[in-house]
């Protein structure tokens, strides 16, 4: 197996720092599965790409509806079953409430709601058809859902809120993904088209893409990146240039806490620069006697440990079987550090909860707001719920994690 020396460099949320030390990869399988004739694999074929809930602790879903978690070490446990028929599901999303919720088709088009530790709440109907891809959250705390594209119907767009309420939307669509930017718009990525969304349900086209596939990102200077072949550089604008050369496959880019892009294609997992400067960094021809990117997840996540986690197919050569691995391949990348881009709030009263949006929150180890230590709890990886000290303060929110310290660049007034 082919494996090539990586550069990383240190990443903030969205504000890049200096150049990190190179690193030898390490390529880990965390988790193999095997399948045993036709259909039969133990403990399942992980079908959504993993959430990262806690420092080390990933949620997933494997085929027929089965919940897992996943430590970074390798300990699996199967969690609660959606159906025991085989049923179609999105990546869970964990919201600002700390819940997890999962489309998925098990006798209808439903979001099936979880605690943090796979705890069943409830299973909330939506006018989604088959299933909705994966949920996200607006700065109002509102879900938006809208049906998954690959099916020949009509799509259907939707609001679900915090406490359980679908809102059905005048407007149709269909999409692979649903993101919201760090202003708070929403959009939507569908197979020929970028769209943005109005507050009311109403999109236009941003960008025409055709044969666009997830995942999309924001990245550090402020432009969408989108693949359909070819990696994709759009504007806020709408303004597409193509960066030919990136080998993106039939998945797509994130960009890691050095500020690279990184992304898997069938045979390699690769990194680019912003400008399209491309090396391979670990090559999977010869992996376990032909193991390559999943054609289920094909996509790749970085973890609150800086490093990346994917998921392989494929034939195992030790016994001659199929099957999957989730590996985790270690490139030396710093932990991603934290990062604040809104706060619900900015003038409180004593003791009130504020709740902060930003990225790399996992492990939060304090927070104080004008220097003055405040409460918090975390809610996910993106959400910091805070309470407000008991007097009077003034000054920026600053959170600090193992991984470095972030400073909103709002002030935070405490009455």
């Amino acid at each position: 197996m082919q494996r090539l020396c990586a550069s990383a460099a240190m990443a903030a949320g969205l504000v890049l720092l200096a150049p990190a030390a190179h690193a030898q990869p390490v390529l880990t399988p965390i988790l193999t599965v095997n399948c045993f004739g036709f259909g039969v694999c133990a403990p399942g074929i992980p079908i959504t790409q993993m959430v990262e809930t806690a420092p080390g602790l990933f949620v997933g879903v494997m085929d027929y509806g089965v919940m897992y978690t996943l430590t970074s070490s390798g300990t699996y446990t199967q969690g609660y079953v959606i159906n025991d028929n085989y049923t179609w599901n999105s990546m869970p999303f964990q919201a600002s409430d700390g819940h997890l919720y999962v489309p998925s088709s098990a006798g209808s088009a439903d979001i099936v709601e979880f605690d943090a530790g796979l705890t069943w709440l409830a299973d909330i109907s939506t006018p989604a058809y088959l299933y909705a891809a994966p949920l996200v959250e607006t700065p109002d705390q509102v879900l938006h859902g809208a049906s998954v594209s690959g099916f020949p119907t009509s799509g259907q767009d939707f609001t679900l809120s915090l406490d359980g309420t679908v809102t059905t939307l005048p407007q149709t669509v269909s999409v692979s993904q649903l993101f919201v930017s760090s202003k708070g718009d929403l959009y939507g990525l569908e197979s020929t088209a970028l769209l943005k969304f109005a507050p009311d349900g109403s999109y236009a086209t941003l960008a025409t893409l055709q044969n666009a596939v997830p995942p999309m990102i924001e990245a550090s200077d402020g432009n969408f990146y989108v693949c359909n072949g070819t990696l994709n550089r759009v504007t806020p604008n709408g303004v597409v240039t193509p960066i030919p050369g990136v080998p993106t496959g039939y998945g797509c880019v994130i960009q890691a806490s050095d500020g690279l892009l990184y992304g898997a294609n069938q045979d390699q997992v690769y990194r680019s620069t912003l400008d399209g400067t491309v090396s391979v960094v670990y090559d999977f021809n010869g992996f376990d006697g032909g193991q390559q990117t999943s054609q289920f997840v094909k996509s790749i996540i970085q973890g609150s440990d800086g490093k990346l986690y994917g998921m392989t197919t494929g034939l195992f050569q030790s016994n001659g079987t199929i099957g999957a691995t989730i590996y985790s391949l270690d490139l030396g990348l710093p932990k991603p550090a934290p990062a604040i881009v809104r706060a619900s709030a900015q003038r409180l009263q004593a003791g009130a909860s504020v709740l902060i949006t930003g990225h790399h929150f996992l492990g939060t180890t304090s927070v104080t707001i004008g220097g003055k230590r405040a409460r918090f709890k975390v809610r996910a990886a993106e959400y910091l719920e805070v309470t407000a000290p008991m007097r009077p303060a003034r000054g920026n929110l600053v959170v600090t994690t193992p991984a470095g310290t972030a400073t909103s660049s709002f002030k935070l007034l405490v009455l």
